[in-house]
């Protein structure tokens, strides 16, 4: 169901013609870029919520919750090394709504606030992993494991990062918008999408439009630095119409990192 968006600015005539420096020039920029933004914090809305992962997506139905229950190591780990193989083990499992194997190929996208910005460019660039688990052992009472496993940085090779600056605005609990994260299949590569985000045709991308001026000097035509006759403003606006929902989460996992 397309829902309508939009945004608008009201410039008075006098401000034109007294605009040295030019600020008013860029307006149909300044919109654009808000209609981008709306467009970001609307698909960020879909997966999710003011309390976390977005529980129409990310719940105990699906088995897509990063945590225990599901087969991860731990509850709701960071984002990690750790935190990644277990994403990638959940999703292995992952079965359908018959109990038969959904085979999870392609490419996998990986989501997270600024807070970890670091810690995921850390992640990609890294050169090996030293494992004392899920291959080596794990580390006696000297602290030290009897045997550990060095491995190439091999769950970034299908990884794609994305940084969404709208999770913490979003999500306004506050400990879990910074610490929340997730890992998406491309629908590209595997035909179960967790979202589908739409826009009515024509409407593809925002499109500005500006109010007709209907100020006319005596015996001339239409001056369009005059704006409208009775308030003497120009105004422009930008529209979007675009229309969303949930599918399915058997190709996405997320954890609250706490």
């Amino acid at each position: 169901q397309p829902l309508l968006y939009q945004s608008m600015t009201s410039v008075n005539w006098r401000a034109f013609v007294n605009d040295d420096l030019g600020i008013f020039k860029d307006l149909s920029n300044r919109l654009a870029i808000q209609g981008n933004r709306g467009i970001s914090k609307f698909i960020t809305g879909f997966y999710v919520d003011a309390n976390g992962p977005n529980a129409t997506l990310y719940n105990s139905g699906y088995g897509n919750l990063i945590n225990l229950a599901n087969g991860a190591s731990s509850d709701n780990p960071p984002l990690s090394i750790q935190g990644l193989q277990d994403a990638c083990a959940i999703l292995a499992g992952m079965r359908d709504s018959t109990g038969d194997p959904i085979l999870i190929t392609g490419t996998m996208i990986l989501w997270y606030p600024p807070s970890y910005y670091a810690t995921a460019m850390n992640l990609m660039k890294m050169l090996e992993v030293t494992v004392s688990v899920q291959g080596g052992t794990q580390a006696g009472a000297t602290g030290f494991p009897a045997q550990a496993v060095k491995v190439g940085n091999w769950i970034v090779q299908n990884l794609q990062l994305v940084m969404d600056p709208y999770i913490p605005i979003v999500c306004t609990a506050s400990g879990v918008q910074h610490k929340m994260w997730g890992i998406t299949i491309d629908p590209n590569s595997q035909n179960r999408p967790a979202t589908e985000v739409g826009f009515l045709q024509g409407f593809e991308t925002p499109q500005i439009f500006q109010k007709v001026p209907n100020t006319m000097r005596m015996g001339g035509g239409v001056d369009p630095m005059m704006g409208d006759f009775y308030s003497m403003d120009q105004d422009m606006k930008i529209v979007g119409v675009m229309g969303g929902v949930n599918i399915d989460g058997r190709s996405t996992v997320a954890s609250f990192g706490q």
